[in-house]
């Protein structure tokens, strides 16, 4: 049966506005701002509105992270633009407003909660230190997704048995996760396990320039 044209039409219409939207979260806040103020919004706009905020804090620490400015500008220009919206809808000097200080330290709060998720707890730091095989097992189950025990003894040559321990450390410290699928154990990443790649890899390029430099 051929397929609606209208129908298709509005399903890629839509799948190009979910696009959009995961692409700059902080352009579309702006644009729901911009279309009508806040005591006019649906609840479900509201809702709206609190998951692109959300979106926002992330986008931020993704260009955080990011050793080019280039991004930066457009993301400061869209949320800059979305607070004169939100202030042009009042009236009252903000400054006497407690909710005006209120929200600030709400935003720093979410911030400093997502920065603690990129950084690598002591406890996790000293199973990579201890265990010359963690920051390598770390890696490989990171870019394998998930991956059985005797996969990841293969790779690393070595025996199975001689991995429990590390990885049982792993383990406790969330830096992998264990899955335990009838007979087959899998271990899959945890948000933990990107860091430790990252923190693994600038350890070693600084060994790596400190070296050069000797």
């Amino acid at each position: 049966m051929a397929s609606n044209p209208q129908v298709v039409s509005q399903q890629v219409s839509e799948a190009d506005s979910l696009r959009a939207e995961m692409a700059d979260p902080a352009a579309t806040l702006l644009a729901l701002l911009s279309s009508e103020g806040i005591q006019e919004k649906s609840d479900t706009q509201l809702d709206q509105l609190q998951d692109r905020m959300k979106a926002v804090y992330v986008q931020l620490i993704n260009v955080f992270t990011e050793p080019m400015a280039d991004r930066m500008q457009p993301f400061l220009m869209h949320v800059r633009r979305a607070a004169s919206v939100l202030a042009g809808a009042g009236q009252k000097d903000f400054r006497r407003d407690a909710s005006y200080y209120l929200g600030q330290l709400h935003a720093i709060a979410e911030l400093g909660e997502m920065v603690r998720h990129q950084k690598m707890p002591r406890s996790a730091a000293e199973v990579l230190i201890k265990h010359s095989d963690a920051p390598e097992i770390a890696r490989i189950v990171f870019e394998r997704g998930s991956i059985g025990l005797t996969q990841l003894a293969a790779e690393l040559r070595k025996k199975s048995q001689n991995l429990h321990t590390v990885l049982r450390e792993m383990q406790s410290s969330q830096l992998v996760r264990r899955d335990e699928l009838g007979r087959n154990v899998l271990y899959s990443p945890t948000p933990l396990t990107r860091v430790a790649v990252h923190w693994g890899a600038a350890e070693e390029q600084e060994m790596t320039t400190a070296g050069r430099v000797g």
